[in-house]
């Protein structure tokens, strides 16, 4: 890992405040920040950027089922309850369904695989982040995260492609400006890997917007693995 490189640091620092760093990335960036100073800086100064946006965002409650399921299976609690195994392999089971239903609720596999290896935040003009680019590895499915409406003028869209080196592009989508999460699943006929690629945004006008790479760049940047 290179931790010492300033975007990886960066982009890790992110990924930990947005809460999508898992496993053992999670555990060795942890004990790095430890020691880090430089490191806590960066990770208050993207927790001060990222954590106003909770405030857009309505709380999900699990529908009542949920509940009342859970009180059907412990039941009245039989005396010397805390030792009785069996009502703690049962509570077990329970806490992994319900953890389950949450993260159908909230959109999460409930099995998820570690932090992407693929990532790139797409900042604005100002350098400020508006979207989370993701992929796992070998995937020809991108994740894409809003962490700031970006509040387009009428008839302009902002559009991700991937550039090769070559000069040659295919364009992913419209860029949602709404606060959420969305998948894009890449061409079947892509020949080009996209590991290889470049992610730039532009903005574009039309009902072409995503074929035709015409519009003003307002993003260029590499992917960084993790």
């Amino acid at each position: 890992m290179r931790y010492q490189d300033a975007r990886v640091r960066e982009l890790l620092a992110g990924e930990y405040v947005l809460g999508s760093l898992h496993g053992q990335a999670r555990r060795r960036f942890e004990t790095l920040l430890c020691r880090d100073p430089d490191l806590q800086a960066l990770v208050n100064q993207w927790a001060q950027t990222l954590e106003p946006l909770n405030e857009h965002l309505e709380p999900v409650a699990p529908p009542p089922g949920v509940w009342s399921q859970i009180e059907q299976q412990i039941g009245t609690a039989p005396e010397r309850l805390w030792s009785n195994v069996v009502f703690w392999r049962r509570l077990g089971v329970i806490a992994v369904a319900a953890s389950v239903v949450l993260a159908f609720l909230i959109g999460i596999p409930p099995y998820q695989t570690p932090a992407p290896e693929r990532i790139a935040f797409v900042t604005d003009a100002t350098d400020k982040p508006v979207w989370l680019v993701s992929a796992t590895p070998q995937s020809r499915t991108l994740r894409i995260k809003t962490l700031r409406p970006m509040n387009m003028p009428a008839g302009e869209f902002c559009v991700l492609w991937l550039v090769w080196k070559d000069g040659s592009n295919q364009g992913v989508t419209v860029l949602p400006d709404n606060m959420g999460v969305m998948s894009v699943k890449l061409p079947k006929a892509m020949k080009q890997d996209p590991n290889k690629a470049e992610l730039v945004v532009t903005v574009e006008t039309g009902d072409d917007a995503v074929t035709n790479m015409q519009g003003k760049v307002m993003f260029k940047g590499p992917w960084s693995e993790l």
